[in-house]
């Protein structure tokens, strides 16, 4: 597993562990990592030559903010909707992310 901050280039490596249930399920333990975003992570397979990455990951805090159906707000009835969409969709804050599950 290779962790790789895209902005300054810093990187390490681990292994990881496999699963014991043979089924082809792993393990890995990140070391502490700075918080902010535009990290990769790859995780090769030697035997298999197979690899997978993920992009654009942030390491911090998550902030998962939840409430009962009727407390539902969709932003576009917030009072800055129209900048507070806007900013989001131009990546004004590349630290947030925003999840709508189903409801």
């Amino acid at each position: 597993v290779t962790v790789v901050n895209e902005d300054t280039l810093e990187s390490y490596t681990l292994a990881a562990e496999k699963g014991a249930a043979g089924n082809g399920t792993w393990k890995a333990l990140l070391e502490p990592t700075k918080a902010g975003g535009n990290y990769t992570i790859s995780v090769s397979c030697e035997s298999c030559e197979e690899e997978a990455v993920l992009s654009g990951v942030t390491f911090g805090d998550v902030w998962y903010c939840s409430g009962q159906s009727n407390m539902w707000l969709p932003l576009r009835y917030t009072f800055h909707r129209n900048t507070s969409v806007a900013a989001l969709k131009r990546g004004a804050y590349p630290n947030i992310r925003i999840f709508c599950g189903d409801s």
